[in-house]
């Protein structure tokens, strides 16, 4: 082989191995450039995820002072490492009495000896933490972990609700804490850290947010604590009292919505919220149970017979005591004849014969008018879960529902929809809506004031004072006697409504009691429903109204309410 020859295959084979280099680099670089910036991303690069504190829940007292109704708390945990214990069974002996759990499920999560982590009980208390920490015992652990702590335990706990994990994440689950959870949580944001050539983390300053991180609000509430406390108080002493099956109270400010206090029993522990044995205590019945009102609605039927000019307080009407409709027979609650009757007396002896003549007076079209006006037909707004009531019946035409709608049968509401249209009466004929937040305040201070604008005039102020005299008429000289207090005007009325009897039709002979009162009764600061499920007592005067009276003094006398009216005058 010549000289030349071998030049030309050495040249040949340099420029090969020069266009496989050039060939590699391109493939490297352009071709695959994407892949090997994102491997470089992943080894310079580390996402933290930032956590939003969750926001805490508040009551607000007369003077504006917070009380705590639901808390973040830092918790201890036990945990075990099944694969560093060696005798199952007496380490579950040991941990069994610390805690005060079942020695064999214990032991049943220790025997796995290839196991690595297992969750014996979250929550324990500041004495079982120094147990552990003197007892020393291996394969077991104390962690940390954040939770919700409510210091009031079962105070509220329907209006607040409780956080269960959900999806592997801490979600409210019913009342405020499920309502409001969007604002309570807030959203979790993303940092990007980058590393230098040294390997070394770079300073937060040089971090890049990916997803910004969305503030958590606290929730300012209008519950007063105080008037919270001594509602739920008065309802158990009533309950107990009367051997009743549950019972509900709402205080109310009805110029405002302000809804001052929410109580219903039984009602549960959102600590320990696990241990109900019936899921239908989380369910709130202020605003997510129906029933038929009863006499109440009587209220409703005069205001609009009263708007309507069809009555006046002397318009008068004879009672025999019986009224026959088709095959039905309607009469009176005490099976009394009154008479002849002005409508002051037919509201203050609750005659139902005389509130069937009243919505006679109004009409089928003008009585359903109102009471889709009043919010019988829908939800009352209030920032809670609620249901709707039902006056299907009134959609019928039938003559027989009309009458006795009239008087609060055959038709079902909610007590929250039941005490907002009374409020609206208290308030001169303008109807609010009901709400439990005062303002959200975001972790750097930002806040944000309810602002309650939706109002809606449901009868004139004429028509509702009208109507409030004759309710003072009620308690002053009808069946409400008990709720009267010295100084203090107070408009109220009773309902005893009998629960239908949903298998065979008709009713059953059990009853809810129920009381609707405000005070003082022409300028009003507060309303209150009572309600109250199968007492052992037939009359709602002797069960509802005393509680009303215990209720409604303790408020007057905790706000400073002035007379409104001479002692002497009573």
């Amino acid at each position: 082989m010549t000289l030349k020859t071998r030049l030309k295959i050495i040249y040949f084979v340099f420029f090969f191995v020069t266009l496989v280099i050039i060939g590699r680099f391109f493939n490297l670089q352009i071709l695959k450039n994407s892949f090997f910036e994102n491997q470089s991303l992943k080894q310079s690069e580390k996402n933290d995820i930032v956590t939003v504190r969750r926001g805490e829940i508040f009551m607000t007292d007369k003077s504006g002072q917070l009380f705590p109704l639901a808390q973040n708390k830092d918790w201890f945990l036990v945990y075990a490492i099944p694969k560093e214990i060696s005798d199952p069974q007496k380490t579950a002996q040991e941990i069994s009495k610390i805690l005060d759990l079942d020695e064999q499920l214990i032991f049943k999560k220790l025997s796995n000896g290839k196991d690595l982590y297992e969750l014996i009980k979250r929550k324990i208390s500041d004495q079982e933490v120094e147990k552990f920490k003197q007892v020393k015992i291996k394969g077991i652990y104390l962690d940390k972990e954040s939770g919700r702590f409510y210091p009031n335990n079962e105070l509220a706990s329907q209006v607040v609700g409780f956080l269960s994990l959900k999806d592997n994440t801490l979600k409210g689950q019913y009342g405020l804490e499920e309502y409001y959870n969007k604002e309570l949580s807030g959203e979790s944001g993303q940092v990007i850290s980058l590393r230098d050539v040294f390997g070394t983390w770079i300073s937060v300053v040089d971090k890049k947010i990916s997803k910004p991180s969305a503030l958590s609000s606290d929730l300012i509430l209008t519950i007063d604590p105080n008037i919270q406390i001594k509602i739920e108080e008065e309802l158990k002493k009533l309950i107990e009292a009367k051997k009743a099956s549950g019972g509900t109270v709402i205080v109310m400010n009805p110029k405002t919505g302000d809804i001052l206090g929410m109580a219903s029993s039984p009602s549960f522990d959102p600590n320990i919220y696990q241990q109900s044995k019936n899921i239908k205590v989380f369910l709130n019945p202020a605003t997510q149970s129906v029933y038929e009102p009863g006499s109440i609605f009587k209220a409703i039927t005069f205001a609009a017979g009263l708007n309507e000019k069809v009555i006046t307080p002397e318009t008068t009407y004879y009672d025999s005591g019986i009224l026959k409709i088709g095959i039905r027979t309607i009469r009176n609650y005490d099976g009394r004849s009154y008479g002849e009757s002005t409508m002051t007396k037919v509201l203050e002896n609750s005659i139902n014969t005389g509130a069937v003549f009243v919505g006679n007076k109004v009409g089928q079209e003008k009585f359903l008018e109102y009471v889709k006006i009043f919010g019988f037909d829908r939800k009352s707004g209030v920032d809670l879960f609620e249901t709707t009531g039902n006056i299907s019946n009134l959609k019928t035409g039938r003559e027989i529902n009309y009458a006795t709608a009239s008087f609060g049968q055959g038709i079902s509401v909610t007590p929250i929809s039941l005490i907002t249209a009374v409020s609206a009466i208290a308030n001169n004929g303008l109807l609010v809506k009901p709400h439990l937040l005062r303002k959200l305040v975001k972790s750097n201070g930002e806040t944000t004031n309810y602002n309650n604008n939706s109002t809606t005039q449901v009868i004139s102020q004429e028509s509702a004072l009208t109507l409030t005299s004759l309710l003072i008429n009620v308690v002053e000289n009808g069946s409400s006697k008990a709720a009267k207090m010295k100084g203090y005007s107070v408009a109220g009325k009773t309902g005893t409504a009998q629960i239908p009897n949903y298998v065979k039709g008709g009713y059953t002979d059990e009853s809810i009691h129920t009381f609707v009162g405000y005070t003082p009764a022409i300028d009003p600061k507060f309303i209150i429903l009572l309600k109250l499920e199968k007492p052992n007592e037939r009359a709602a005067s002797t069960t509802v109204v005393p509680t009303f009276r215990n209720i409604a003094e303790y408020a007057l006398n905790y706000f400073e309410i002035p007379p409104d009216r001479a002692i002497s005058g009573e």
